[in-house]
C-alpha cells in the first residue's frame, strides 16, 4: 500500500507541473516475413503438419494483462498501444481495448484506457472525467514490443502432409488471411512417387526421402 501511495505521488508531482508537450497515435509496427523450413534442410513431419510455409505478419507494442484487476476495470487479455504522450521529463504509452470497462460517474459514462509510465515503469487504468483523473494501478502484466497483431497484412501460404496411399502421397495447399483459411484457394493434390521423388507446387519444391501413412521425411529444395 505504501509503495502504491509513493508511486502515485511521484506521478502527480511529475505530471501536475507540466502539460502534455505532444500526443500522437502509436504507429510503430514491424512487418516480419518468414519462409519455413530453410532451403536445403531435411525435416520430418507427421500427418496433418505443415511441411512448408511462407508469409508475413505484423508486430507492435502491447501490454499483456495476466489476470483481471481486483475492481474488474480491466479484463485479462492483450491490449495494443494506441498513442504516445510526451511530457517534459517522461513518456507515457496509451493502450486501448474492449476489455477495459467504461467509467461511470454521476450517471455519466466515460472512456477508460491503460497507461504505461516509461519513467517509473508503472501501469495504470485511468479515465478522464470532469472531476479529474481516476486511477488504479495494475501489477500483473507483461510489456512486449513484438506482440503479433491480427492485421490485414497477415498472410500465409502452406503445404500440408495429408497421408499416403500406395505409391501416392496427398498434399494440401492452404492460404490464410488474418489467420483465417481462404476456402476458394484450398487445393488437395496427389503425387505419384513411382514417377519421381520430387514434388512441386507453384514455386515450392520438395524431395521426398521416406514416407508412410503417418509421417514424412523430406528435403526442402525451394519455397513458394
Amino acid at each position: 500500500m505504501k509503495k502504491y501511495i509513493v508511486l502515485l505521488i511521484v506521478f502527480i508531482l511529475l505530471t501536475s507541473c507540466q502539460t502534455v508537450r505532444s500526443y500522437k497515435p502509436y504507429a510503430v509496427y514491424e512487418t516480419v516475413y518468414f519462409s519455413l523450413p530453410n532451403v536445403d534442410s531435411e525435416v520430418t513431419a507427421s500427418i496433418g503438419d505443415e511441411i512448408i510455409s511462407i508469409g508475413s505478419y505484423e508486430t507492435a507494442l502491447a501490454v499483456h494483462i495476466l489476470k483481471n484487476t481486483e475492481s474488474g476495470s480491466v479484463k485479462k487479455g492483450i491490449y495494443f498501444a494506441s498513442g504516445i504522450y510526451r511530457y517534459e521529463n517522461l513518456t507515457m504509452y496509451r493502450f486501448d481495448g474492449s476489455g477495459i470497462a467504461r467509467y461511470v460517474r454521476a450517471g455519466e459514462s466515460h472512456d477508460s484506457w491503460i497507461e504505461y509510465n516509461d519513467f517509473d515503469k508503472t501501469l495504470f487504468v485511468t479515465n478522464d472525467t470532469a472531476a479529474g483523473f481516476g486511477r488504479e494501478q495494475i501489477f500483473d502484466y507483461l510489456l512486449d514490443e513484438n506482440t503479433v497483431m491480427n492485421s490485414d497484412s497477415a498472410y500465409k501460404q502452406s503445404l500440408i502432409f495429408l497421408g499416403k496411399e500406395g505409391a501416392k502421397i496427398k498434399i494440401g495447399y492452404r492460404e490464410y488471411k488474418q489467420d483465417l483459411e481462404r476456402p476458394s484457394f484450398t487445393n488437395d493434390i496427389n503425387y505419384d512417387l513411382s514417377e519421381s521423388d520430387i514434388i512441386t507446387y507453384k514455386n515450392a519444391s520438395l524431395q521426398i526421402i521416406t514416407v508412410n501413412n503417418s509421417s514424412i521425411k523430406y528435403k526442402v529444395l525451394s519455397n513458394f
